[in-house]
């Protein structure tokens, strides 16, 4: 359950303030290849942008991609990317760029090393030559992935994958710009300054003993309502504050420290008069097997 509130912002849905909402710790990794922690990902999906997003309901919708195609046997998607979209320049001495097919390119190459495959790798297997590549019998540049010019990116499949949106929308398939990937020295994504971001916000400080905050990104080409998220870790601040600090998300909710704050079903009666929204999100996925091996159906049949 999230309760939301926005009673530290300037408008009712938050239009030019800063939601502020509690993480339980902070994060070491924000390489969208490679960062698995739920709290990193949801950072990623908030400062990068793929070919497609996620949406609340679940479903999926084209973002860097204006349009694409897809061959009549289903295993060739090919995307033409907007011209608008850019990356955040990395210093005051480098203008931004604009994102191209070859970040992409670049970035699914790296999901399949042999020597650092990525753990989402398994992920996207459908992909021409991936699972050679990662058996070490094929190389890198045979993967499937393609850029037929700087803004026309080519996938091909093995086999057909219906869900292939979907997996693109996931923060393991977000692009990477090889040039900047390559000045970080082995560092990307560990530090603000080993990133560079062309989603929505960039990160303007990432600090585990206090706060992760985002700002808009200005070279984004869409409209973001609020002028930034600050993720706040009450935690590692406890270690350090006052002994009248609060750290309990709720009590911090309550008394207007945040703006959100995700809480057990259970205790949603705690804050039914605080006058927040409460919006509940089930993820609970329930699978069926199905037994076919005939021994076993006889045995359970006698029984």
């Amino acid at each position: 359950v999230l309760l939301l509130s926005f009673s530290g912002c300037s408008s009712s849905d938050g239009t030019g303030r800063t939601i502020r909402y509690d993480i339980e710790q902070g994060v070491s990794n924000l390489d969208p290849q490679f960062a698995t922690d739920e709290t990193a990902r949801m950072i990623i999906s908030n400062t990068f942008e793929g070919l497609f997003r996620l949406l609340p309901d679940g479903s999926v919708q084209p973002a860097l991609a204006k349009n694409y195609t897809v061959s009549d046997d289903g295993l060739v998607y090919t995307f033409q990317l907007r011209e608008d979209a850019f990356w955040s320049a990395p210093d005051k001495e480098h203008p931004s760029e604009p994102v191209t097919a070859h970040d992409f390119v670049f970035a699914f190459r790296r999901l399949f090393q042999p020597d650092t495959a990525s753990p989402f790798a398994s992920s996207l297997l459908s992909i021409s030559n991936a699972e050679e590549i990662l058996n070490g019998t094929a190389p890198v540049s045979s993967l499937g992935v393609e850029a037929l010019d700087a803004g026309t990116v080519r996938i091909s499949l093995k086999e057909r994958e219906t869900m292939l949106p979907s997996l693109l929308a996931n923060t393991y398939a977000m692009p990477c710009r090889e040039a900047f990937f390559n000045s970080t020295r082995g560092r990307y994504g560990l530090s603000a300054s080993t990133l560079i971001f062309n989603g929505p916000f960039k990160i303007q400080n990432w600090d585990n003993e206090s706060a992760i905050s985002l700002r808009k990104n200005s070279v984004y080409y869409g409209s973001v309502i609020p002028f930034g998220v600050t993720f706040s870790i009450p935690s590692a601040i406890a270690k350090t504050a006052e002994a009248n600090f609060v750290s309990d998300p709720i009590q911090r909710f309550l008394n207007g420290t945040t703006d959100a704050c995700k809480i057990d079903y259970e205790l949603t009666g705690q804050v039914e008069q605080s006058g927040g929204t409460i919006t509940s999100f089930e993820d609970t996925v329930w699978v069926l097997a199905l037994n076919n091996d005939p021994n076993q159906a006889r045995r359970f049949s006698s029984l």
